[in-house]
């Protein structure tokens, strides 16, 4: 029996943490915007939210190159323009969510501003879509199980991870795609300020494409936000 593509990313996520790289990635995430947060100096250095986000991509990269590859078994890393991962038969690259408000939900994410990020997406979509939901269910006037293809041919994942003002930092992960949302599914994987990392997956993508108002909002404790050093909108220079 085919399996659900929430079920095939949550045995994934759980294979990357328990033998692959990402406690390994999700620490070095963790420690580089802390660092990066405490010497970000816009009134005397003139650092802006440019700054801070290319600094911390460039952090990432560097570090992972140099220890995730070199401890990790079977996990190959490769930097350059942009991160990218390789384990257990998938792909990962990395990006950083550019607003710092706990609202952010990873269906606004867009792909087209990586020509890298959009390519995964479209591998993706080519071997797995839902249509549970969508114009093209309604059309063939079949269920087709929900979807067209295989999720297990799904090789293509995405780390969108957001850092906020307060120093705490969020973790996504999920199956980019392209169509009505930008992910066949995604999990919140980690949420520094909760302390735990085996939080339930917050999209069900197939679901939800049928009206934005079904969206599922991540479960989660809210508190009072700091005030953004830079404004949301401005660009994170990531790849």
């Amino acid at each position: 029996m085919t399996k659900s593509v929430e079920v095939l990313l949550a045995e994934v996520v759980d294979r990357w943490r328990a033998s692959g790289p990402l406690a390994d990635l999700i620490e070095i995430i963790d420690e580089v915007w802390r660092t990066n947060l405490d010497r970000h100096e816009p009134s005397e250095l003139g650092d802006d939210a440019t700054s801070l986000g290319v600094q911390c991509s460039r952090n990432i990269m560097n570090r992972c190159v140099q220890h995730i590859g070199n401890r990790a078994d079977g996990v190959i890393v490769r930097g350059g323009a942009t991160l990218e991962l390789s384990f257990a038969g998938h792909m990962m690259h990395v990006s950083k969510v550019q607003t710092q408000g706990r609202s952010w939900h990873p269906n606004s994410i867009d792909w087209n501003a990586s020509g890298v990020r959009l390519e995964g997406a479209r591998e993706n979509a080519a071997a797995y879509t839902a249509t549970s939901g969508t114009l093209f269910d309604e059309l063939t006037g079949t269920s087709l199980l929900g979807s067209v293809g295989d999720p297990a041919h799904l090789k293509h994942l995405h780390l969108a991870w957001q850092g906020l003002a307060d120093g705490e930092i969020r973790v996504f992960v999920g199956f980019p795609t392209t169509g009505a949302v930008p992910w066949s599914a995604v999990t919140l994987v980690h949420d520094s300020a909760l302390m735990r990392t085996d939080l339930p997956a917050i999209t069900d993508a197939s679901r939800s494409m049928s009206s934005h108002d079904a969206l599922i909002e991540p479960s989660l404790s809210l508190r009072r936000r700091v005030q953004p050093i830079e404004a949301d909108a401005a660009a994170d220079g990531s790849a």
